[in-house]
């Protein structure tokens, strides 16, 4: 039996607004601290750079915030629209793992606002987004100097992830096409002619 793969729906999310309102540069972190999640070498790169606004999502656990630099900001769980909000002004959206199999979802979201990424250097994130992204280990130096890269060369970060969107949104496109295809030709000839799908 053939098997089609139909990859994570991507969808453009622009603002004409982009930008943002603070005028100081900020960090996106979407968290659901989970164990892969290096929460404490996030907060070591946070307090090496006060400059810098660090947004952190989700829920964090119980005496968190307490530990952490005066320049880190808790959200708490957003609203889809103030979520959006977030990453359509931030500078930087910071989606690390320590696991090497993990596909991040915040890379997605990176992609549909084409807001520039760090990651994580493993196989199965840089096969997705190759050069349009920023890579670093979960060490506090590491991940200062190339949020510090992504800063100072945003316009460029952004023109590479909007290049990758529009390949992975043309690629989707395709794949869903072929996968509707297949499902309505397996009807078809069970079916005596009768289409499923569109």
């Amino acid at each position: 039996m053939d098997t089609i793969v139909v990859p994570a729906a991507i969808r453009a999310l622009d603002s004409p607004n982009r930008g943002t309102a603070t005028g100081r540069a900020t960090v996106l972190v979407p968290l659901t601290y989970a164990f892969d999640e290096p929460v404490e070498q996030i907060l070591g790169a946070a307090e090496a750079r006060p400059d810098l606004r660090w947004l952190l999502t989700g829920k964090a656990p119980e005496g968190l915030s307490a530990a952490a630099p005066d320049n880190v900001e808790f959200t708490g769980y957003l609203t889809d629209a103030d979520y959006t909000t977030a990453q359509l002004s931030a500078d930087v959206i910071c989606a690390l793992t320590t696991q090497e199999g993990t596909m991040q979802s915040a890379g997605f979201e990176a992609l549909a606002t084409g807001t520039p990424l760090l990651t994580s250097p493993t196989r199965v994130l840089k096969n997705y987004f190759g050069s349009a992204a920023a890579y670093s280990a979960p060490v506090p130096g590491e991940i200062v100097a190339q949020i510090d890269e992504l800063i100072r060369n945003g316009d460029a970060w952004r023109r590479r992830m909007l290049d990758l969107r529009h390949h992975r949104i043309a690629e989707q496109q395709q794949q869903i096409s072929s996968a509707v295809d297949s499902i309505n030709k397996r009807s078809n000839g069970r079916a005596s002619g009768r289409r499923i799908l569109p």
